[in-house]
């Protein structure tokens, strides 16, 4: 077993990382603190089909991306794994964390003349566009590591 140091507390509080404006150091506990990520949003061009447009994107829980990767999971009559439904993780990916347009709208739906988010994504946005705003959700969420890793690791 490795030797594991314990520090005490005092110990990190001369850590300093950021200037606050009154001239005193902040923490990367106090910074941690007042930057939060709940509720995050940011506002993305896609493409340049739709370099006109932005999108609104949201931040996710983890308990929302186990969620997702559970449902998306194809098994056998024996409840082995097959495969991961790629698609339809980037469909819940952009319907619950994207925020406009957004898809989950009654109304926005009866405008494409459709009766569910996946398929008003499909009769908006091109396949490689769908994966691509999955994508940029994922990225916006931290994972910064190619995609395709992510979805391999999810069905294990």
């Amino acid at each position: 077993m490795a030797d594991v140091n314990i520090t005490k507390n005092e110990e990190f509080e001369d850590i300093q990382n950021e200037d606050v404006q009154d001239g005193s150091k902040m923490t990367l506990e106090d910074f941690l603190a007042s930057h939060t990520v709940e509720n995050l949003t940011e506002e993305i061009v896609l493409n340049e089909r739709l370099k006109d447009f932005k999108f609104k994107i949201g931040s996710m829980t983890k308990d929302e991306l186990e969620k997702y990767q559970k449902l998306c999971v194809i098994r056998d009559k024996k409840g082995n794994v097959l495969k991961q439904d790629s698609m339809k993780f980037s469909e819940l990916v952009i319907v619950n964390h994207l925020l406009y347009p957004n898809f989950k709208s009654q109304e926005f739906l009866q405008k494409l003349g459709v009766n569910t988010p996946a398929q008003g994504l499909s009769k908006v946005l091109k396949v490689g566009e769908i994966t691509a705003l999955s994508d940029r959700i994922m990225k916006f969420n931290g994972f910064d590591e190619d995609f395709e890793d992510i979805r391999a690791k999810a069905k294990n």
